[in-house]
């Protein structure tokens, strides 16, 4: 399998238990990870993303501004806690600022 920006998009119009499927087929390299999280665009308001929480606390710092940036594009009608959170432990600004723009970014769904 080629790892490709049209592949992560095929793969996610597939549903999000494919690219949940794509992400444990490639086990441990945050590289393919990182490459599959840039490249997901638009998140379908279907998508729980729960799964992309526990990337928030990764070592890579790389990973865990991909991983809330598309935090940041999930409706999570104002469940803000790990967020806010995440925020006060989180060493690196420009992380720091990502995280605000995330919860900027959310809409409650009424």
């Amino acid at each position: 399998m080629e790892l490709t920006k049209q592949f992560v998009e095929q793969t996610k119009k597939s549903g999000e238990a494919a690219l949940i499927s794509l992400i444990s087929q490639i086990g441990g390299d945050k590289s393919k990870l990182n490459f599959i999280l840039e490249n997901l665009g638009y998140i379908p308001k279907d998508f729980k993303g729960e799964w992309l929480f526990k990337y928030m606390e990764d070592n890579n710092h790389k990973l865990r501004m991909s991983a809330i940036r598309n935090i940041g594009k999930l409706k999570l009608n104002g469940e803000l806690n790990q967020l806010y959170e995440f925020f006060n432990t989180e060493p690196k600004t420009e992380i720091k600022r990502e995280i605000i723009s995330s919860i900027g970014r959310q809409r409650i769904i009424k």
